[in-house]
Order: structure tokens, then C-alpha cells, then sequence
């Protein structure tokens, strides 16, 4: 499973937006739902080459019934399929922004959070 804490993280104030990384960020990579970078990838079992946020797929939602966004067939959550591979590829990317406007830094994706907390460009 995902660590909603750390989820949480990735959606409020992690660098996900793909203009913010300076380079390889694939199509693969990004969310069919909200067209960002995946934090964790996931894909349902009818369309297993098509890939989605945990957390859009799965936030608000009462049931453990998701409709797949691309065929519309009711899928049980347990059965959401963890791509390691693509999660993987998304944490070896290098180098993104800070997501303060002005701010010169560019950070890897594992220590940005660090560099957002005291980045001297907060509003």
C-alpha cells in the first residue's frame, strides 16, 4: 500500500507538474487524470498499459468499486497494480525546480522537500 502521510506530501507540496522538471520527463510518466507526474504509478488490470495516481483513482471514494477511467468498467481497489518500474524511473529523474517563483535552486526529487522548507523565496 501507500503511506498517506507521505502521499499527502507528494499532492500538497512535492514538485509534480511536468514543466517543472528540467528533463526526462516521459508521457509515461504522467497521470491520464490529472497530467501530472505519477508519485506512485498504479494501472487496473483492463487497461494495464495505461497509468494513474494512487491518490486520483482513489481519493473520496466510500467503496473499494473504481470505475477505470478509460473503459468504465467497475474495478474492485485491491486489484490497482503498482507499477515499481515506472516508480522507480519518476524517483531517478534528477533535477526539478523549486516551486517558489525567483528561487535559482534545482533539487532532485528525493531532496526538493528539504529545500522547500527553507527555501528563502517563500511567500
Amino acid at each position: 500500500g501507500i503511506n498517506a502521510e507521505y502521499g499527502k506530501q507528494w499532492y500538497q507540496r512535492r514538485v509534480r507538474a511536468k514543466s517543472r522538471f528540467v528533463s526526462g520527463v516521459s508521457d509515461g510518466m504522467v497521470c491520464r487524470l490529472c497530467d501530472r507526474v505519477c508519485p506512485d504509478p498504479v494501472y487496473l488490470l483492463c487497461c494495464f498499459n495505461k497509468f494513474y495516481c494512487y491518490r486520483c483513482l482513489t481519493e473520496g471514494k466510500k467503496t473499494t468499486t473504481i470505475i477505470c477511467p478509460s473503459c468504465q468498467v467497475p474495478v474492485n481497489s485491491k486489484t490497482l497494480t503498482r507499477n515499481d518500474k515506472l516508480r522507480i524511473a519518476v524517483y531517478s529523474l534528477q533535477t526539478v525546480t523549486c516551486e517558489y517563483a525567483g528561487c535559482p535552486v534545482l533539487s532532485s526529487v528525493d531532496t526538493i522537500e528539504d529545500h522547500v522548507d527553507t527555501c528563502l523565496y517563500q511567500p
